[in-house]
């Protein structure tokens, strides 16, 4: 319970003014990708934007391992949105595993990403 009490919002509540203006035009925006251009790179906004709008278009392998690169960088940051980031990664690969082992590994991570770390 704790757990969920602490990550259900995955960071959002951190979220300043100015940056929860920046979601809400990313939002309605209808070109995402042309919004995401935008963003001041490097900053945990742009991290988080373009991590989660990559997220929701992966299809091929390639894309996944360009992700994984970025997910390296992004988590410098250290923060629950970087932490949701991660955690939506695992799930889509969890899906995508196709042995037990490879499921296992990633239950693994994801118990170490959710129990045994601080954001």
């Amino acid at each position: 319970r704790r757990c969920v009490q602490e990550t259900g919002t995955w960071g959002l509540k951190q979220m300043n003014n100015e940056e929860i203006h920046t979601l809400e035009a990313y939002l309605l925006s209808n070109d995402k990708a042309e919004f995401l251009k935008t963003l001041v790179p490097g900053t945990d906004l742009f991290y988080y934007l373009n991590m989660t709008h990559q997220l929701n278009k992966v299809n091929t392998s390639d894309q996944y391992h360009d992700i994984q690169r970025q997910m390296q960088d992004y988590q410098i940051f250290s923060n629950l949105r970087a932490k949701g980031v991660k955690v939506k990664f695992l799930l889509q690969q969890y899906d995508k595993a196709q042995t037990l082992q490879e499921k296992e590994s990633i239950i693994d991570q994801l118990n170490n990403c959710l129990l045994y770390t601080s954001p």
